[in-house]
């Protein structure tokens, strides 16, 4: 079957939107030209995706994390563009709000003999940290991002809004048709991160 080719890389792509995706987000490729807006924080980034993962992970020193991102695009995006409304919480007021994460920590009871594993979906880890981790991650959050088909896009529901941006970022669904579109909704998301991450 065709391939695509990164010379400088020496790597085959499948697709040749997956190709365009590497050389717009590789680091090698590209300058890192997005800073983050954390106080104290000097880290650059390629893409908004990396951006928002990085805040995401909570490991930016303006503490912000997945939570404040979620509850922040549910805000800025109360007409569903790139957020599920059903996928959401409504409060008193009728306004949407994400459902708030639990923290969770495994216990020595996680050991089933072999490993230590997830009682939500049964996967098995080598080490208690590394279950912990997992029980923290967005792995058994709700899918409140989808992929817009009021703009040709597929539909693909995501957990994080920096896995929307990813697959937005890829090129390889119909809504980069309408990415201008699509855009405002995001730099207005953006625009509001910088504000939260000082």
């Amino acid at each position: 079957s065709r391939r695509w080719y990164c010379v400088g890389c020496m790597r085959f792509f499948l697709q040749e939107c997956h190709l365009n995706t590497h050389l717009r987000a590789s680091k090698l490729h590209n300058e890192l030209t997005i800073t983050c807006p954390g106080r104290r924080c000097t880290k650059a980034f390629v893409s908004y995706s990396d951006l928002t993962l990085h805040l995401e992970s909570g490991a930016c020193r303006s503490m912000v994390d997945r939570t404040i991102i979620n509850n922040l695009a549910v805000r800025v995006e109360p007409r569903g563009v790139i957020t599920n409304p059903a996928r959401l919480l409504t409060g008193p007021s009728g306004d949407p709000s994400v459902p708030q994460p639990i923290r969770t920590y495994a216990t020595a009871q996680s050991f089933n003999g072999t490993a230590y594993e997830c009682i939500l979906c049964h996967r098995t880890f080598v080490t208690l940290p590394r279950l912990d981790a997992h029980l923290n991650s967005p792995a058994h959050d709700e899918e409140i991002y989808h992929c817009p088909t009021a703009y040709d896009g597929c539909g693909v529901e995501f957990k994080t809004l920096s896995g929307l941006l990813q697959h937005m970022e890829s090129e390889c669904c119909d809504v980069r048709k309408f990415r201008n579109q699509v855009t405002k909704t995001l730099d207005v998301l953006t625009a509001q991160m910088g504000r939260i991450a000082l």
